[in-house]
């Protein structure tokens, strides 16, 4: 946390930033001042208006993004052809799985939000042994019957069911997801609502006369963070699939 002077970063600003955070446990380390030091106030209001306050905070990148030079660890597939020969997605065998996950009513993308951070909270030390996991791609969303979210993480496949911490969220459940086959297609951009709906329509409309015969409802995968730019984002539709 970088701040001013007495005037403008007084003890109250400090005391609450420090309480903001204290309760996080991705944060384990808290420094003023320290390497740079100094915030930010508009010179007109700088030593001459004490209703103006400013702090400044910057995290670590760790603590909130994986090393770049590392990828992100991605569940074993195995590319599936088409008989036909046709392309018109991309069918893949997923071996089993494990996968933590939540369930929350909303709209999509604020239920994606808040089951995302809940998520984000287990594998980063939200659970009873306290242990961080590595973060993993992609992150899906599914509608349920109860017409609420799942959102899910899958789990690094070093970790088995019997070896998992239990979450301290009890909102958080963990799961074993069986082996499937299903159909993706893949696209860019917008991951709103709409962008979603219209890649799932496309892809039911690709699968249609093929061998592929949808078994369950299309999942929206994403395997970027949200501050990508879109252009570069890999998001998908997928659906599982049988053949006829």
């Amino acid at each position: 946390m970088y701040r001013t002077d007495t005037v403008h970063t007084s003890g109250w600003l400090i005391a609450a930033v420090h309480g903001a955070f204290a309760s996080l446990p991705e944060i384990d380390q808290f420094a003023e001042n320290t390497p740079y030091a100094g915030s930010y106030v508009p010179l007109r209001n700088y030593g001459r208006d004490e209703r103006v306050s400013s702090v400044m905070i910057e995290l670590r990148h760790k603590v909130y993004l994986t090393d770049p030079a590392a990828p992100t660890a991605r569940p074993k597939s195995r590319t599936m052809k088409s008989r036909s020969g046709r392309t018109v997605s991309r069918s893949a065998g997923y071996a089993p799985r494990r996968a933590a996950r939540t369930a929350v009513r909303g709209d999509e993308e604020s239920a994606r939000d808040a089951g995302f951070r809940k998520l984000a909270e287990y594998i980063l030390g939200g659970n009873e042994e306290k242990p961080k996991i590595a973060m993993t791609a992609p992150v899906s969303q599914a509608r349920s019957a109860d017409n609420s979210w799942i959102i899910s993480f899958y789990m690094p496949s070093q970790w088995t069911m019997s070896a998992l911490p239990t979450p301290d969220n009890q909102e958080v459940e963990l799961v074993e997801v069986p082996d499937e086959t299903i159909a993706a297609r893949r696209f860019t951009g917008s991951r709103s609502a709409t962008a979603v709906a219209t890649r799932a329509a496309e892809l039911l409309g690709a699968l249609e006369n093929t061998e592929w015969v949808p078994v369950g409802e299309p999942v929206a995968c994403f395997y970027d963070p949200s501050w990508s730019l879109p252009f570069r984002r890999r998001n998908e539709v997928v659906v599982p699939v049988a053949t006829c």
